[in-house]
Parts: C-alpha cells; structure tokens; sequence
C-alpha cells in the first residue's frame, strides 16, 4: 500500500484579520526557498459559501491579493480554500494532497492550523486588541514562536514562548528568528523521522 508522503508544514495563526499573517507567510517562503527548495502554501478564507479549492496562478495572480503575495514571494504552487469552519474536513486533506510534492507547506489560517496541527505553529499578535477572534486562547497557548507589536497587550501565557518584536519582520533584521525556524525545523523533522 503506498502511503502519502507529508509535507513539513508550518501554521500562522494571528488574533484578527489584518494582523501580519500574509506578511509572515510570504517572509518564510522567501527564507525557506532562498537554497532552491520547494515549499507551497495554503491560504484559508473562513467563508458561509460551499467548500471550495482555488487552484492555478490565472486565479491566484490577482495583484494586492494574499495570494499573489505568497507566489511572488516564492512559493512553488499557493491553493486557496475558501470555506465555513465546517466543511474543513473536507477541503483541507485536499489541499494538503495537491502539495504533497513539496518539501513543505506554510498554513496560514487559525482554523486551518487547529485542523491540520502543524509541526510549527507561528502566532501573532496584532495591534489592535478589540478585534481579538474568540478562541485564539487554544492556538497562542500551543503556538512554539509569538510575534507581537506591544509587548504589553500580550497575555501572561504567551510571554512564556519564543518572543520575537514585529515591525515589519525582515529576513536582514530577524535573523534571530529566521535562525529558529530552521532550528526548529530541522528538530521537528529529526523527530518525525526518528518516530
């Protein structure tokens, strides 16, 4: 029986909208493909509609777009998935199969990491703390990095993992960060053969 092989992924989750995740996302891709690896990405939109996989650089090359974003930053294929919460179960495993091929994929969305538990999970901490999402509690408490803007909004709990100051994550100025993911990845990786 052939067995699908799993990707190294990596999640981004943030407390709103609009708090950096994309910015983080296409960052990673840019500093994990810069030796001619492989890595994709998976986009999650929460949306009421059907499930649905966007696929192919003719919809994903919209200009402004998270997607075209994450192309121009490198990544080898981006699939996007629009869908309610609920239907994840069904589109998720999907995507993860179209990028199978590849060396690794960058997840960005909270449901999409809660779904798909990640070997790295990434969380950010935006600015503006009154449009913290419900529920972020899970996801900042199991995250292995914390991204923040003001120290001082973060919850105790957080303060207790790998903090790194955002404004705006740059590969020449985080090293230190940068340092960590390949760390950590090649921790995670040596694990997941190990086990």
């Amino acid at each position: 029986m052939l067995t699908m092989k799993k990707p190294f992924t990596i999640g981004i989750g943030g407390t709103h909208s609009g708090s950096g995740k994309t910015t983080i996302a296409a960052a990673l891709i840019k500093y994990l493909t810069k030796d001619n690896r492989r890595w994709g990405a998976i986009k999650y939109t929460k949306t009421r509609s059907q499930p649905l996989i966007v696929t192919g650089k003719k919809n994903l090359t919209v200009e402004g777009k998270d997607t075209f974003k994450l192309l121009v930053a490198g990544a080898s294929e981006v699939v996007w998935v629009k869908s309610p919460a609920s239907g994840l179960n069904k589109v998720l495993p999907e995507a993860v199969k179209k990028l199978s091929y590849l060396e690794g994929i960058i997840i960005e969305g909270n449901s999409a990491i809660e779904f798909l538990k990640p070997d790295i999970v990434i969380f950010i901490f935006g600015e503006d703390k009154n449009h913290w999402k419900s529920g972020i509690e899970r996801l900042f408490t199991d995250a292995d990095i914390i991204l923040y803007q003001d120290e001082s909004e973060l919850p105790e709990t957080a303060k207790t993992k790998r903090l790194f100051h955002v404004n705006p994550l740059d590969i020449e100025e985080h090293r230190g960060f940068f340092r960590l993911i390949s760390r950590l990845t090649d921790e995670r990786r040596t694990e997941r053969r190990d086990a």
